[in-house]
């Protein structure tokens, strides 16, 4: 955890929200502009379409944030099926005009069908304005992209990985 904080220390957030750990948790690490707070659930890994929902008030108005880690085990169909519960759960619950930021180790490679889904009804950050590759897993050689942002009624000006070994993915 020291890597990544010292990493948001310099670059700064308003929100930090981690679906990896296998924990819940809620802290606040040290930031640019004071205190960052820290929310954490446990992965989705342990039970069926786990997501954090936070509803972030800020000076231009209300954003959802919607945090997951998908099976990485399960065969696709399981993953599929997590997703759809977690679409369905924002389709019921965020209106269409509200800002949305979902993402999370959704264990799926871009050109996947459960990315391409996604991608139909929100705007993939790193594919709008991601510098370089995009890679961030594993952290000590990054290979393949499997963790996302995806964006509704927001805009992206930059989107780029870390490079930290914070994790065993790179944020």
């Amino acid at each position: 955890h020291a890597a990544f904080a010292e990493v948001l220390g310099r670059a700064g957030a308003e929100l930090v929200v981690h679906g990896h750990q296998h924990e819940n948790l809620t802290e606040e690490i040290a930031g640019v502009a004071g205190p960052m707070p820290v929310l954490g659930i446990v992965s989705g890994t342990y039970g069926a379409g786990i997501a954090l929902h936070v509803l972030v008030r800020t000076q231009h108005g209300e954003l959802n944030v919607v945090n997951t880690h998908l099976d990485p085990a399960a065969a696709g169909t399981f993953r599929k099926q997590e997703l759809i519960g977690i679409m369905s759960h924002m389709r019921q619950r965020i209106a269409g005009e509200t800002p949305l930021i979902f993402g999370g180790d959704l264990n799926a490679r871009p050109n996947t069908d459960d990315i391409q889904a996604v991608s139909f009804g929100l705007t993939d950050a790193f594919a709008s304005c991601g510098v370089e590759a995009g890679e961030t897993f594993p952290a000590h050689a990054p290979d393949r992209r499997i963790d996302y942002l995806f964006l509704r009624q927001a805009r992206c000006t930059d989107a780029r990985v870390i490079n930290t070994r914070a994790s065993d993915h790179r944020p």
